[in-house]
């Protein structure tokens, strides 16, 4: 089920100033400065990945947003966060933030990175029961050019998408259910130089299109990337729904595929073809979903919710 937050930032000009590049239909937002160079903006902390291991949380505050600007061929730049914390007093929450900031600390130092301003709020209590601890921050990155920033949907028929994924830490179970768990382990340095050659690759003139995988798995970032009419045939055998960390989708023509390959090999990655771009539906193996019923359910998601709170 969807969750679309259109009906929110629909309502307020997205655009003022002339000066907005990408707006909240993107996964980045970008706007143009004075020297014609692009600023990039992007949100971090997922806390699901908090709710599952602390430290791997911290890590992914940085690491996930930094992926994102760097699938657009931002150079993250500095970080700022919102520390929000239930009783510190409680052994269990003080561990929680002692673990996500060192480990979120670690991260911006490997990116190169300071955290440049931020706040904690603690006691986010209520009737003995704490927040998800979540160290939230905001990561803003820069690009020489506007031009050929990469898009977060499909734009073409005929598009080659090819998965690229970094080795390492994977999360297993389902998220609805909080059966979740993380397997593998998570190297900083291995990350770090893998998201700077996904940066250095979103830059080909090859590329049309990238998104990272989150939530929910491929399938959901799949069908993130479909248009109205425009979906995809992916053949081959994945595994849709487990998250994993870190992975990005790459939609371009078929001379890409050499120019991540070769990038992968560098970095003891891997890539695989995952299928292309054209049919006015998305077929993930064997199933084959109405892009008509996937949009009504996502964006649709929100009302439905707040009628059953109601």
């Amino acid at each position: 089920e969807g969750t679309s937050r259109r009906w929110i930032y629909e309502q307020y000009d997205q655009r003022v100033g002339a000066k907005t590049v990408r707006d909240c239909d993107e996964s980045v937002s970008v706007v143009r400065l004075p020297s014609a160079r692009g600023f990039g903006l992007v949100l971090g902390c997922r806390p699901h990945v908090m709710r599952v291991d602390a430290k791997v949380g911290g890590y992914d505050s940085a690491f996930y947003p930094a992926l994102e600007l760097a699938a657009k061929g931002f150079q993250t730049l500095a970080v700022t966060d919102c520390l929000n914390f239930g009783n510190p007093e409680k052994e269990q929450i003080m561990s929680e933030f002692v673990a996500s900031v060192e480990a979120l600390a670690e991260a911006t130092k490997a990116l190169d990175a300071p955290v440049i301003s931020g706040n904690v709020s603690f006691y986010n209590e209520t009737l003995n029961q704490n927040i998800t601890s979540t160290p939230a921050t905001g990561l803003v990155g820069l690009r020489e050019t506007i031009e050929r920033i990469p898009r977060s949907q499909f734009t073409d028929k005929g598009d080659q998408i090819y998965l690229w994924s970094c080795p390492g830490v994977e999360l297993t179970g389902d998220q609805l259910n909080g059966t979740m768990a993380f397997t593998g382990a998570l190297d900083v340095k291995k990350i770090t130089a893998w998201i700077e050659s996904v940066r250095q690759a979103s830059l080909s003139p090859e590329v049309k299109a990238t998104r990272v995988n989150g939530k929910f798995g491929l399938g959901y970032t799949l069908y993130r990337m479909c248009g109205e009419n425009l979906g995809a045939v992916v053949a081959n055998d994945m595994d849709f729904t487990t998250e994993k960390l870190y992975e990005v989708v790459f939609v371009g023509s078929a001379a890409l595929e050499a120019v991540l390959k070769k990038a992968a090999f560098v970095t003891s990655s891997n890539v695989v073809r995952l299928g292309q771009t054209g049919e006015p539906s998305l077929i993930l193996g064997k199933q084959t979903y109405s892009l008509k019923d996937l949009h009504r359910a996502y964006r649709n998601g929100w009302r439905k919710n707040f009628v059953q709170l109601a």
